[in-house]
């Protein structure tokens, strides 16, 4: 395993305490990690929100555990945490690709009655920290609960979600050397096939028309961007299993504006600026004006210069940056979180 020193050890000078609360719905069951602080009596606490894709209560990429070190990092400094397992991983009963970002907001109120219900925290001072799609479905539940202490977005969308994903792509490209002209097919490719499975009426139709839609276009990519014949059906249909699902399409139909136009609690939001999956200039001016436009004056947005996706110190922001790079979570990012969070509450 490549080498993880911010990865905290125990003995830990704090409480750590396995939990479980049901989620959306009854048949929801939702397994995580309660941390609480020693000799706070009645501790603020912060609620992790994971990003897209099905994760683990620590956001689990490339051997590094993001939200097991920030917690460490906010518990050691007065701040009891919850991250949990998502739906359908670890602990967790569902299925997290079948979550619209309404169901899974709808999660994240119920983590937030089940850390108000409990007697070490403060009710009061109870508020969200996600990142990326995570910042996004906190702010959705931030938008619907007047009683929030805060909102932590980290490389949240600032942007409507089909928009990221187009700029999303186009920078990933580049960083794996394609040229413009390929760049301009994938995109046109991922129009269509968008298209084609929003405008179907279920998931199995969204399912047949996107892959009608992307063996089209896979058949037209030239011969050096095409998979092989034996093995362009799987390739259509590993890809359309991901578009069709409702947590992509979710994702697709929204974006942040309305719900953060309706937060009324601080908001921090943090991007790194070689971020290549949320990149921080455009999508932090949207998530500035969406909350200058709801007269929200307790936001503070800010551009960290060096940081990747992760917040890892980083020199391109490439994805596979992530595994090669030793640190977790940059100290300075960890330390503005707290220090922002301490001003706060």
């Amino acid at each position: 395993m490549p080498r993880r020193p911010q990865d905290p050890v125990p003995p830990f000078p704090y409480d750590e305490r396995d939990v479980s609360y049901e989620g959306a719905s009854p048949e929801i069951t939702l397994a995580g990690t309660l941390t609480l602080p020693r000799a706070v009596p009645k501790a603020p606490a912060a609620l992790f929100v994971t990003g897209s894709g099905p994760q683990d209560r620590n956001e689990e990429v490339a051997g590094h555990r993001p939200f097991l070190v920030l917690a460490d990092h906010l518990t050691r400094r007065g701040f009891a945490t919850l991250r949990a397992d998502d739906r359908g991983v670890g602990g967790s009963t569902g299925d997290d690709t079948q979550a619209t970002q309404e169901d899974l907001a709808r999660d994240v109120a119920r983590g937030l009655a089940f850390l108000r219900q409990y007697e070490a925290v403060d009710p009061s001072r109870i508020g969200l920290i996600g990142h990326s799609e995570g910042a996004l479905v906190a702010a959705m539940a931030a938008a619907q609960d007047p009683e929030l202490a805060f909102l932590v977005m980290l490389a949240g969308p600032g942007l409507p979600g089909i928009d990221a994903i187009h700029m999303q792509s186009a920078l990933l490209a580049r960083s794996r050397g394609a040229d413009e002209a390929a760049i301009l097919r994938e995109r046109r490719m991922n129009e269509r096939v968008f298209a084609a499975v929003l405008a179907a009426p279920n998931t199995g139709a969204a399912f047949e028309m996107g892959k009608r839609v992307l063996l089209e276009e896979l058949a037209a990519l030239p011969e050096d961007e095409r998979p092989a014949d034996d093995e362009i059906e799987r390739t259509a249909e590993t890809m359309v299993t991901i578009v069709s699902a409702p947590s992509f399409t979710s994702f697709l139909r929204g974006g942040p504006a309305p719900f953060l136009r309706a937060v009324r609690c601080p908001v921090l939001a943090l991007g790194g600026s070689l971020d290549l999956q949320a990149p921080a200039r455009e999508h932090l001016a949207g998530i500035t004006a969406a909350l200058e436009a709801g007269g929200n004056p307790r936001a503070e947005v800010i551009e960290l210069p060096g940081l990747n996706h992760l917040f890892q110190t980083a020199v391109t922001g490439a994805l596979e940056e992530y595994e090669q790079i030793e640190e977790t979570f940059a100290p300075a990012a960890m330390q503005r979180i707290a220090a922002w969070l301490s001003a706060w509450e």
